[in-house]
């Protein structure tokens, strides 16, 4: 009771140094809570998307035309469990979102058909429209969430040989391609009628080989070593106008990358809100003694001791804190669509923060130590 007496004197008297205490506590838990909860999700979360779609360990791209030696080779490789193969084409397309108006930009575009679809890396298309029409393209969720465009614009596409215009059907998210800063081209999808076309608009045609390796293997590994064997194998292959042998395991970590930088900023910020807390109630302490000095002697004298005293003073921030990281938590969750927004728009997926109760547990137990 009566370390709660001079607690509460001790906080009407300082009022502008525990604001300021529970403003600095407050903003240090929205970006230590973001940060931590991003940078243990994301990656987790690109993994959860290529077992959902049951997605390829290693993909391979070629315009090489023996089929029947790539199909020897992969079937006489133990480490390859699964393959598929689907035709696809690529080219340098410029390209502009009619809809909105937006500039006429260039890159490389890989097109598969959305009517050939095999057990291995079958997408899930997000905002799908009502009808899948001729003209209608399935976009990378990256030309969403960060160049936004939406399902229902019109965009063109100027090919070598031709022009067309189509309606965006959807969005999908794909590990292996999450956006162009990592990889330089964009993913696709056509439905047959219009993907048929694409020989006589001028583009490129090839073919995608989609593998399952041992589960005891890491894809990451024995990626290298695929590429050697082929290459040694099928010298061709390698010369070929497309060739493209890439790693879900590797991808999964370069698309979470970006959003660790991003979050690694969060977290050095929270650590300055935290250190100027700390400062400013090193300072506020210090003043109060010093300029309550005869106030402690009559305390001291009515039977105070000095570990009440002490008590008080930690009672005095401590409150602070405890205000600070309710507000904090409050905060956090309203700007967790905004933190959304910055991953996804960085990396490609399509990361929705969950609630972590251990990871508040470990911000409410850094903010009060």
């Amino acid at each position: 009771m009566k370390l709660m007496i001079i607690a509460l004197s001790n906080m009407r008297k300082h009022r502008s140094s525990i604001v300021v205490t529970g403003i600095l506590v407050a903003c240090a838990v929205v970006l230590l809570y973001s940060s931590i909860n991003a940078i243990s999700s994301v990656s987790g979360y690109a993994r959860e998307m290529n077992e959902k779609q049951n997605a390829a360990d290693i993909i391979m791209y070629t315009s090489y035309e023996d089929e029947e030696r790539i199909n020897a080779f992969l079937s006489s490789s133990k480490e390859i469990t699964e393959y598929e193969s689907r035709q696809l084409f690529g080219s340098g397309i410029k390209y502009k979102n009619i809809t909105k108006d937006s500039k006429t930009e260039q890159l490389e575009f890989r097109f598969l058909n959305y009517d050939e679809k095999g057990k291995l890396s079958d997408f899930i298309i997000y905002d799908q429209q009502e009808e899948l029409k001729e003209n209608s393209i399935i976009l990378p969720m990256y030309m969403k969430s960060s160049l936004g465009y939406q399902a229902g614009d019109q965009i063109q596409l100027e090919f070598p040989s031709g022009t067309g215009q189509y309606e965006i059907y959807g969005f999908m998210v794909d590990v292996m391609f999450p956006n162009p800063n990592i990889v330089t081209m964009y993913e696709c999808m056509l439905p047959g009628k219009e993907f048929s076309k694409l020989e006589k608009y001028g583009c490129l045609e090839g073919i995608g080989y989609f593998m399952k390796i041992s589960k005891e293997l890491y894809p990451s590994r024995y990626v290298t070593d695929f590429k050697n064997n082929i290459s040694t194998q099928i010298p061709d292959l390698v010369s070929s106008n497309i060739f493209y042998v890439n790693d879900s395991q590797s991808m999964c970590y370069a698309a979470s990358t970006w959003a660790y930088m991003i979050m690694a900023l969060f977290a050095v910020f929270a650590i300055f809100a935290i250190t100027i807390a700390i400062i400013v109630m090193r300072f506020s302490i210090i003043t109060t003694i010093e300029d309550n000095l005869p106030n402690i002697g009559i305390l001291e004298a009515a039977g105070f001791t000095s570990r009440q005293m002490m008590g008080a003073n930690i009672v005095e921030y401590l409150f602070g804190t405890v205000m600070g990281i309710s507000f904090g938590f409050l905060g956090a969750w309203a700007v967790k669509s905004s933190l959304e927004n910055i991953i996804n728009s960085v990396t490609g997926l399509q990361w929705r923060g969950k609630l972590s109760l251990p990871i508040a547990g470990i911000c409410i137990l850094v903010m009060v130590l």
